[in-house]
């Protein structure tokens, strides 16, 4: 059986069970938007065997809506996680939100099985500097970065690269509402936005070039062009899909870089946003253990959704094996 965990309506989630469940295999799809009242676990760990027991789903009536038994998982991926967002007063509130979110994850890390994407593998991969180290391992080059809050080193970083401009974020990808989010800047609003006691802040050169999206299963790499990124334009991790993306092939230098960026980080799949300069060089930009690929599997052709089910299937048979 291979467990699949994502959030309320996720047509990708969606699509991994159905065409899963086209090849014969046994799903358990774990849709969290019922899991607002409460998630009852029970394993045994006896000595020398793999653990059993059960994940029960309960309604808010008390009535089981799902029981899958943990003894028969071989694999599972890790799609994300979702907490429902509660009033003051609703009665799901209780300690549902926070004991299903902690309770889910433990059970999580519980089974023995072949993970594509685990939840703490997950959680790492998306802590900036441990993912760029990892890119540095497996040799893949960035653009010139730094991460600071003092104004005068920002300040020379900007002035560095004044004729290209600077991209500005927090270090920390949790400030999703920080004004100058993704936006290609220049000195003086670089100025303007660092601060010694405001957040640490990641500025990055802007490289002019084509954006490239690669999406990683296994030792499986698919790319697809994006089309030219313009210095006028966001330089957002993972664009929307445009109608020119094609399918591409990359380097094998590139490729092999990628399968062992994704390896150490512990994930079996991934989407990285790769920029193509103009000399033809690859520059990693970033990494998403979480990204959507329908739209670009629509727009170039290319098997995304085969290639995370081969992998899916491949590891749940290294189990059984």
């Amino acid at each position: 059986m291979i467990l699949l965990v994502a959030p309320p309506d996720d047509r990708h989630a969606a699509a991994v069970a159905d065409r899963l469940r086209a090849r014969g295999d046994e799903v358990a799809l774990i849709d969290v938007a019922s899991l607002t009242a409460q998630l009852t676990v029970g394993l045994d760990f006896a000595p020398g065997i793999r653990a059993s027991g059960s994940v029960q789903l309960r309604g808010l009536d008390g009535s089981t809506t799902q029981t899958i038994d943990v003894s028969r998982v071989t694999a599972g991926w890790w799609r994300r996680s979702w907490i429902p967002l509660l009033g003051a007063d609703d009665p799901r509130l209780t300690g549902a939100p926070v004991d299903f979110g902690e309770a889910l994850v433990s059970t999580a890390e519980a089974l023995d099985i072949a993970w594509a994407n685990e939840p703490v593998a997950v959680d790492l991969a998306q802590r900036r500097t441990r993912l760029w180290a990892a890119a540095r391992r497996a040799g893949l080059i960035m653009p010139h970065t730094i991460v600071t809050r003092d104004p005068g080193a920002a300040h020379r970083f900007a002035k560095q690269h004044l004729r290209t401009g600077v991209i500005c974020r927090p270090l920390v990808k949790s400030h999703a509402e920080w004004p100058a989010q993704d936006r290609i800047v220049g000195v003086s609003a670089i100025d303007e936005l660092v601060e010694q006691s405001g957040p640490d802040l990641v500025l990055r050169a802007f490289v002019p070039g084509s954006d490239v999206r690669a999406f990683v299963a296994g030792d499986r790499v698919l790319a697809a062009d994006l089309g030219a990124a313009a210095a006028s334009d966001s330089d957002a991790p993972f664009p929307a899909v445009p109608d020119c993306a094609r399918a591409v092939d990359l380097p094998d230098d590139i490729r092999d870089g990628l399968i062992a960026l994704v390896a150490d980080l512990g994930l079996g799949h991934a989407a990285v946003d790769l920029r193509r300069t103009r000399a033809g060089e690859h520059l990693f930009l970033d990494l998403d253990p979480l990204a959507e690929w329908l739209d670009v599997e629509a727009a170039t052709g290319l098997p995304l959704t085969e290639s995370l089910v081969d992998e899916l299937v491949a590891r749940s048979a290294s189990r059984v094996a």
